[in-house]
């Protein structure tokens, strides 16, 4: 069975759908960063959480690995309940005053691209198609 097909039934059962979907900015996250990050809420291998003030850059990791987890969630979630039209905004995304594109650590980039980085200019290519 395509997975279109699977989607279409998936999204049907639940009765989520709407006529039009726009998602103007689909390469947005928010990177765990140590400068903006108190705490980090990590989970074991039996699925408890545990909270830490004090973490190390490991954890930290493991965090943001969670974050893009949960933003690979809600894209799937966005991207499947468009009944007529679907908009899609994505954007070559830089931090503050540097010139190297980070578009790969969002949800959208790593669906498009993977995780390593792509060049602001390369983006046309994977974005091509996924238009398809």
């Amino acid at each position: 069975m395509p997975i279109s097909s699977k989607l279409s039934r998936f999204t049907r059962a639940r009765g989520l759908k709407y006529p039009l979907v726009c998602l103007p900015y689909a390469a947005s996250f928010r990177e765990k960063d140590r400068r903006f990050t108190s705490f980090v809420n990590l989970a074991d291998e039996e699925g408890h959480r545990d909270l830490r003030l004090q973490f190390s850059k490991d954890e930290l990791a493991l965090a943001d690995r969670d974050r893009l987890r949960e933003d690979l969630r809600l894209l799937y979630v966005a991207l499947t309940r468009a009944r007529h039209t679907l908009w899609v905004g994505f954007a070559a995304v830089k931090a503050g005053n540097s010139t190297a594109c980070i578009s790969h650590k969002s949800a959208a980039g790593y669906v498009l691209g993977g995780t390593d980085p792509i060049d602001a200019a390369d983006w046309l290519a994977p974005l091509q198609q996924f238009c398809v």
